[in-house]
């Protein structure tokens, strides 16, 4: 079902048959955050998870015209559950700055207390006045795997 963030801007979870029906869609989308994700996921482990329903994908658009699309999971720790956004693409985000809180009711729903999301500088600085704040740092190295 779909929500309506604004007049004519819409949001929807999509079922994992919507996501194999519009794939080819939101697959575009989602490969520029891939392609900035420090290859934790590719298009493909997404595509199939997202299929598989072991996480979920959401798009906003207006008519049939996707501006945004995002990919969450819920994070299980030994204290708490956790709403993870795993990738977030989009284009206009003026259009759909305040989509995140639909997200925000749907890790309610969930049973989590928290939302988190790995992102770049820039969209960081978009979530910060929604209430969001810096949870820690992620320092990367890549190891040379070969042992000669």
């Amino acid at each position: 079902m779909a929500t309506t963030l604004a007049p004519g801007i819409n949001s929807v979870k999509l079922n994992p048959y919507e996501v194999g029906e519009i794939w080819n869609l939101i697959a575009p989308l989602l490969q520029t955050a891939v392609d900035h994700n420090g290859g934790e996921y590719g298009l493909d482990e997404i595509h199939l998870r997202a299929l598989n329903g072991s996480v979920a994908v959401w798009v906003v658009y207006v008519g049939q015209k996707i501006y945004a699309c995002c990919v969450t999971e819920i994070a299980i720790y030994p204290n708490m559950q956790v709403y993870r956004v795993l990738l977030l693409a989009g284009r206009h985000f003026e259009l759909w700055s305040h989509f995140e809180a639909f997200l925000e009711e749907d890790a309610r729903k969930m049973g989590c207390g928290q939302i988190e999301a790995i992102c770049r500088p820039g969209m960081a600085a978009k979530l910060y006045p929604k209430g969001y704040g810096q949870a820690g740092i992620i320092v990367r190295k890549t190891v040379n795997r070969s042992t000669h």
